[in-house]
């Protein structure tokens, strides 16, 4: 396989400028690949992170240039308190016609899994296979100003994942956790389709947590070669266990926090079909 690309985007706040630093990445993406593709225009896929300063309503023109100008995939963080990703992602989606959308990440402690379950139901349901959400632990800092920083993180978000998946599957979940209680949920209207879940996560025991939960990890842009290396082979060790197939594949985008692009996260072939497009993202904000 091809090593990815790596791009920089120029984070402006005004638009002007935004729209001349990214053409300029595009441009450069396309001089550099000669066997370009038909249906997004570049031989290595390659998306964009809308950052947090974008305010809401602007996502949806937004979102519209970005797919005019031919990325593969938007994502969308939620960096509290700034902008929702779910509604973000509605808006995103509901202004463009093919480009799927991702979260890069809410967190998964922040709403019950009921309630963000039923958010991603939602979504996916009104446009089917395009919504690609990320969840993860959070920022402590910011999970400890809301009052909701747990004592056990891992054994919080592996409750908040395994109910998530559940009950987009349609079942009725009942849970006596160490973190999470649920009595008997069940949504009146789970998803109709396998929504991919990747988790962004960092640090050993989160990637194997989400080598064991997820169908993808979202590793930060800032992640360097060696970390990639050490982080693949935890993923790889917890993907492997009894209950998952035995080879993972490299698929979809890095969690772009910052303006350059990562090496490809991990991905599993669940019987789940993920675009060639996730692959990269550069942020523009």
């Amino acid at each position: 396989m091809r090593a990815p690309y790596t791009a920089v985007c120029a984070v402006s706040r005004g638009a002007a400028r935004s729209q001349a630093s990214c053409r300029r990445v595009q441009c450069a993406i396309a001089a550099g690949s000669p066997n370009r593709l038909p249906h997004f225009g570049y031989a290595h896929p390659i998306g964009v992170s809308l950052g947090d300063m974008t305010p809401p309503e602007r996502i949806g023109e937004k979102a519209r240039w970005l797919e005019s100008l031919g990325y593969s995939h938007l994502m969308i963080p939620e960096d509290y308190f700034y902008v929702p990703a779910l509604v973000a992602s509605t808006l995103a989606l509901s202004a463009t016609e093919s480009v799927p959308v991702g979260t890069s990440i809410v967190s998964g402690l922040v709403r019950s899994p009921a309630v963000l379950a039923m958010e991603i139901a939602g979504i996916s349901r009104t446009f089917p296979g395009r919504f690609r959400p990320g969840i993860g632990l959070g920022l402590p800092g910011w999970l400890r100003q809301m009052g909701i920083m747990p004592d056990k993180p891992v054994a919080a978000l592996r409750e908040s994942v395994s109910s998530l998946r559940r009950l987009l599957a349609g079942e009725t979940v009942s849970l006596d956790g160490k973190h999470l209680s649920l009595d008997a949920i069940t949504l009146a209207h789970p998803a109709t389709e396998l929504v991919p879940i990747t988790m962004g996560v960092s640090g050993p025991m989160l990637l194997s947590l989400s080598g064991e939960l997820a169908d993808g990890t979202l590793l930060a842009a800032s992640a360097g070669a060696a970390y990639f290396r050490v982080a693949r082979d935890r993923w790889r060790r917890a993907f492997a266990r009894p209950g998952g197939p035995a080879a993972p594949c490299p698929i979809p985008p890095s969690r772009s926090r910052v303006s350059t692009t990562t090496a490809t996260p991990l991905a599993r072939p669940r019987g789940r079909s993920w675009p060639r497009s996730w692959r990269s993202s550069v942020s523009i904000r």
